[in-house]
């Protein structure tokens, strides 16, 4: 009966640190979301103080965009050249090859 007693306490102690690790865990989460949630306000006051249309160096330069109408057009599906080729292995291995 001692032997059970003693894993009765040793359970409750068990459930006893979980329970304050769990606590810990949702305090940390609680600050991060108030964390986050003051760098959200701090970044939409930021943004709301800019004019982005006066500012156009805040705009990233933009490539053009390739001319696609001399592009090759891709194949048809289910054709037989949708597979690129793959050489055999000996081809492309050391491992066929004489020394």
């Amino acid at each position: 009966m001692d032997l059970v007693h003693k894993g009765l306490e040793a359970m409750q102690a068990l459930q006893a640190q979980t329970a304050r690790a769990h606590e810990k865990f949702l305090e940390t989460q609680a600050q991060a979301s108030q964390t986050l949630a003051a760098m959200m306000t701090q970044t939409r006051q930021f943004a709301d103080g800019i004019d982005f249309l006066a500012a156009p160096h805040f705009m990233p330069a933009r490539e053009p965009l390739p001319d696609r109408s001399t592009a090759p057009n891709p194949p048809a599906v289910g054709s037989r050249n949708v597979r690129p080729h793959v050489p055999p292995l000996c081809q492309t291995s050391t491992l066929c090859r004489p020394k």
